[in-house]
């Protein structure tokens, strides 16, 4: 279902004029009324609608058919993934709720998009009830188990999150190894101290803001999974490689573009698709081994009362991340959403 990803990126970026005139609009509404059009027919459309159309229009003719009377579970699939494509939860709930409607024994796909509003709506536990029901047809759906180790993951349940990971074998083991290591230390301080702008150089709040938190990105995700494996497609490459220079940030655009660079560039395009998905984290300036020197970047996220440590470098670097332990990255600085440092 997310085929319409791409779809609607394009759309996005390059809106087309409606080539459906109001008449050929009140025509087939007057056909789903009518139930002249089959249901069918009704998605060959709309799928010509999202490649063709921008998504104002796709969204208003899913709406204005769910209104003249289809309430076909094809259709309101359809109409569901449309609307987290876009990334409207609010339109998917409703969607959600007329589906849940037409049957009180969901088919599997239903039940599987049930859960996964539930999750983007932060209802963990029924999300989790939801994804273990779709489980028992489908036991060997790896998106399913990497939901599900997610909403685990969100409730801090992560002895549990960590199996789901295991069994989807959808995350790395030098990333999976962070939710089963102990990330508390008496010679860490990992929620640091709040550092004023007098005392530290801040980045131009204005200016981070629209470059890192809140420039569009080509690359949405929806799970750490997801973030897993778009990290594992890039390539390290050092600064002085890439720019001639001994250090150069990019944004996390630029990372996107290059699906290259060095341990910060991925740490902060990291840190940015966390904080879209809802996880409270921050992005991490330190060392390893030490605290002698900043010579490494990463994510910390807060998982209710636990700190963890995620590690954003792609796969075949040559540091030994599988081998280290919690105590071995050492936070020297950390910045959180709202672009307050942190010593510690």
């Amino acid at each position: 279902m997310f085929s319409l990803r791409e779809i609607v990126r394009r759309a996005r970026n390059q809106p087309e004029p409606s080539v459906f005139t109001p008449e050929q609009i009140a025509e087939l509404e007057l056909q789903v009324h009518s139930g002249a059009l089959s249901e069918r027919r009704i998605i060959a459309v709309l799928e010509r609608a999202a490649r063709e159309q921008s998504i104002e229009f796709v969204q208003s003719l899913i709406s204005r058919i769910h209104t003249s009377g289809q309430r076909g579970s094809e259709f309101l699939y359809f109409a569901i993934d449309y609307s987290l494509a876009v990334r409207d939860l609010a339109v998917a709930s409703q969607y959600a709720s007329s589906l849940k409607a037409t049957s009180t024994s969901p088919a599997p796909p239903a039940i599987f998009r049930l859960a996964l509003v539930q999750y983007l709506l932060e209802s963990y536990g029924t999300a989790i009830a939801l994804f273990h029901e779709y489980l028992e047809t489908d036991p060997g759906s790896r998106l399913a188990r990497e939901y599900l180790a997610e909403c685990h993951l969100r409730q801090g349940s992560l002895t549990l999150a960590h199996e789901a990971f295991r069994q989807s074998g959808s995350l790395s083991p030098h990333r999976s190894e962070f939710l089963t290591q102990p990330r508390s230390s008496s010679q860490v301080n990992w929620l640091g101290r709040r550092v004023s702008a007098t005392v530290m150089d801040r980045p131009n709040t204005r200016q981070w803001r629209m470059r890192v938190l809140k420039a569009p990105l080509e690359v949405e995700t929806q799970s750490l999974a997801e973030v897993d494996r778009w990290l594992n497609s890039c390539q390290y490459i050092s600064d002085e490689r890439l720019f001639g220079e001994a250090d150069y940030w990019q944004t996390p655009a630029a990372t996107e573009a290059r699906r290259a660079g060095d341990c910060e560039d991925f740490a902060l395009w990291a840190w940015v698709q966390l904080l879209r998905q809802g996880y409270r984290c921050r992005f991490v300036l330190g060392g390893l081994y030490s605290r002698d020197q900043i010579n490494h970047a990463w994510v910390q996220i807060y998982l209710r009362d636990q700190v963890r440590v995620l590690e954003c470098t792609p796969i075949g670097y040559n540091i030994p991340i599988m081998a280290m332990h919690a105590t071995e990255y050492r936070p020297i600085m950390s910045l959180d959403r709202s672009l307050r440092w942190y010593d510690h």
